[in-house]
C-alpha cells in the first residue's frame, strides 16, 4: 500500500470520468506499450485479442473485462483475422484524484469474466454516450453509472469467493485444448471427456466466457484458421478443409460461406485481385 493511497469503502467511492469511448481495433493491430496515470476499465464487446498487464498476457474475448490502476503498464492487440471492439473508460475513484485502498474489499482482479454481460455492457454504453454527448450534468450521470458498474463488479468478485478464478482457469484450459486439437474430429462429448465434466457443464463454461456455444466456438476457430491458410498458402480447398478438421469439403464450404458470407474460393480470388 502506498502512503498516498486513500482508505475508502467500496460504497463510498465517487468516480470521476476522464475519458470513455468505443474503440475498434482493426485485425492485427497493437496499441504499443502504455502507462496512464488513471484507473481504467476495458470491456471486450466483440472479437478476440490479447491484453498484457504488467507483462502478464491474457487472452481476451467477448464478455471479458480488464481493470487496472494508475501507472500500470499495458498493451492491447487484436486477433490477426478479426477486429477487437472495446468499451473503455478512464477515471479517478474520487475528486481527490489519489489512488484508493478499499477497507472492505480486497480489490478488483485484473481480468474478470462478466456474469451479467447485458447489464454491464449497457452501463458502459451509457457512460460512453454521456461522455460523448457532454450534456448538462453529464459528469454526475456518468460518475453515477460508473459507481454502479464498480459496485456490481465488486459484488461479483466477493460473492464468487474465488470460484470465478477457478472457472476462468478451467475455461482457458478447455479453449486451449480446442485451439491445439481443432484438426481432430472433436465433439462436445469428446472435449468434455478430456476434463471429466458433463458436456452441458463445459458448454456453459464456454458460453459464459465467449458468448457462444462450445460447438460454435470450435467452428469459429476452425474457420479463422481456414481464412489464414487461404490467404497465406497455395493449399487446395480440400487440403485446407482437412487441415482445419473437416473431412467433407462440401460441408466445409457450406459452413464457411454461412460464416464469412462468401465461399473459400471467392475469399482467395478476392485476396489475389488486390495484390
Amino acid at each position: 500500500m502506498s502512503c498516498n493511497d486513500v482508505l475508502v469503502s467500496v460504497a463510498d467511492i465517487a468516480p470521476v470520468i476522464l475519458r470513455s469511448a468505443r474503440n475498434v481495433l482493426t485485425p492485427g493491430f497493437t496499441t504499443g506499450e502504455r502507462v496512464i496515470p488513471h484507473y481504467q476499465i476495458q470491456y471486450i464487446q466483440d472479437g478476440f485479442g490479447t491484453i498484457s498487464i504488467d507483462d502478464k498476457e491474457y487472452k481476451m474475448r467477448k464478455g471479458m473485462l480488464c481493470f487496472w490502476g494508475p501507472g500500470t503498464k499495458h498493451q492491447i492487440s487484436s486477433d490477426p483475422n478479426q477486429p477487437l471492439i472495446i468499451l473503455g473508460i478512464q477515471f479517478h475513484m474520487s475528486h481527490t484524484l489519489q489512488p484508493v485502498r478499499f477497507t472492505d474489499f480486497s480489490g478488483f482482479p485484473p481480468v474478470t469474466i462478466v456474469h451479467a454481460q447485458a447489464r454491464i455492457e449497457a452501463l458502459l454504453r451509457d457512460i460512453v454516450k454521456e461522455y460523448m454527448g457532454q450534456r448538462i450534468y453529464w459528469e454526475e450521470s456518468a460518475g453515477a453509472l460508473c459507481k454502479t458498474l464498480l459496485l456490481l463488479l465488486a459484488r461479483q468478485s466477493i460473492m464468487s469467493d474465488g470460484e470465478g478464478d477457478v472457472s476462468w482457469q478451467m475455461t482457458e484450459m478447455i479453449l486451449k485444448f480446442i485451439e491445439e486439437n481443432y484438426r481432430e474430429p472433436l465433439t462436445n462429448e469428446a472435449i468434455a471427456k478430456q476434463f471429466h465434466f458433463h458436456p452441458a457443464h463445459v458448454n456453459k463454461l464456454v458460453i459464459t466466457s465467449t458468448g457462444v456455444s462450445l460447438h460454435q466456438y470450435l467452428m469459429n476457430f476452425r474457420i479463422s484458421q481456414a481464412v489464414e491458410l487461404l490467404l497465406s498458402t497455395s493449399m487446395s480447398i480440400q487440403e485446407i478443409a482437412d487441415a482445419v478438421g473437416y473431412k467433407n469439403i462440401h460441408y466445409f464450404s457450406r459452413i464457411y460461406k454461412k460464416k464469412m458470407g462468401i465461399s473459400p474460393t471467392m475469399t482467395r480470388r478476392q485476396a489475389l485481385s488486390v495484390k
